[in-house]
């Protein structure tokens, strides 16, 4: 009759056995972070039409804008690139609530869109309807996710001056 520490090793070995990755493992894990990978990359024709979009806005055509944007939100619809465009087209349309509202709906720590919509969002609500704090607030989340970021930095410091908290730059 085997004795208790003659088991032992087989125990053990038996356990490092289970607690090791297989091939298999890796390689589904692998092909899973690459699906997730590819299906966050935008099509090829809605980034052509991004790009019209946002063209579109620079140059003031917001009506011609906001289709386009609409148009890959149709196909995309947590596309944040899209939803940027028409929150800047819901801006000049002079509907800035519901520019704000829109933004508030892209997730925060995804830098460079979550970025961008928080210090659109703080613009209008700090320029726009005239709420200071909030915007504040929406500043400090951009710089939270790109502490680096020239216009999120730029912006805070604008506001903290305007509002005499110089100190907390």
């Amino acid at each position: 009759m085997p004795s208790a520490s003659e088991n032992e090793p087989q125990v053990e070995s038996e356990s490092r056995r289970t607690n090791r990755f297989r091939p298999t493992h890796i390689v589904a894990v692998s092909l899973l972070l690459v699906a997730v990978i590819w299906l966050r990359h935008e099509s090829p024709a809605s980034s052509e039409m991004l790009l019209a979009a946002e063209a579109a806005a620079a140059a003031g055509d917001f009506r011609t804008a906001h289709q386009l944007a609409n148009d890959v939100l149709e196909q995309e619809p947590e596309n944040a690139r899209a939803l940027l465009v028409v929150a800047k087209c819901l801006d000049a349309g002079n509907l800035p609530a519901e520019a704000v509202e829109l933004l508030s709906g892209l997730a925060f720590g995804q830098p460079p869109y979550s970025v961008e919509a928080a210090c659109l969002a703080g613009d209008i609500l700090f320029l726009r309807l005239y709420r200071p704090f909030e915007a504040e607030a929406l500043y400090r989340q951009a710089l939270k996710d790109a502490p680096s970021s020239i216009e999120a930095n730029g912006r805070m410091s604008i506001l903290c001056g305007v509002s005499g908290q110089w100190w907390q730059q």
